[in-house]
């Protein structure tokens, strides 16, 4: 069976071996009542989300203790440290470990935001809208987020939707996955683009075939 994902610490190996189990280290197995639609982890933390829900476990010895358990309105998630990020629609929530809200932040976006990463102390926001495609990035080392820029991505004439986004770790770079519809399907972008955050500049890298 095919692995989904798979994320590593200096001590762990998590293997997301079908839609709802996880293999630490390739021993220890859990398997969950929900389809697993993200994971993240932070020092010793395992943030497991689907559409509705998130757990967070404590990784250690090569076994899981759950630490929480609750409501999440998207699987658009990240952690850092004790702060956990959560997209609600053109909202930023920012949580405790627990699940509890601890600051809201409202996103000054055209529609709701779909994707998120995170890369050291910068977490990159993008929404749902292509068309204009915007770009959101917060210096979250602190204890309240701090907007550091904002940028916009499009490509003229042509019907594409964003597959992944990531940033670098010193935030001054955005790289962006896409999908092109071409001939009455979705085919893989051969091209991977590489955005500002702070200024509409951005370069296109072929991919290697």
């Amino acid at each position: 069976m095919p692995i989904i994902r798979c994320l590593s610490t200096k001590e762990v190996v998590v293997l997301q071996t079908d839609t709802k189990s996880l293999s630490l280290n390739g021993n220890h197995r859990k398997r969950f009542q929900f389809n697993i639609e993200r994971l993240a982890a932070s020092g010793s933390h395992l943030l497991v989300a689907s559409d509705s829900g998130a757990r967070v476990f404590a990784m250690g010895f090569g076994s899981l203790s759950s630490v929480a358990e609750f409501e999440i309105p998207t699987s658009i998630t990240e952690i850092l440290g004790e702060n956990i990020y959560v997209a609600n629609g053109q909202e930023l929530e920012v949580r405790n470990l627990q699940g509890e809200i601890k600051q809201t932040l409202e996103i000054e976006s055209n529609s709701a935001i779909s994707h998120m990463a995170l890369n050291g102390k910068y977490l990159c926001l993008a929404t749902q809208n292509s068309h204009p495609l915007q770009i959101f990035l917060y210096d979250v080392s602190r204890r309240v987020p701090r907007l550091v820029g904002s940028s916009q991505f499009a490509i003229k004439n042509k019907i594409y939707r964003v597959r992944s986004i990531a940033v670098s770790r010193g935030g001054f770079c955005v790289s962006i996955s896409l999908d092109f519809f071409v001939h009455g399907r979705w085919e893989i972008s051969p091209k991977l683009y590489l955005q500002s955050p702070v200024k509409p500049k951005t370069v296109a890298l072929p991919i290697p075939s």
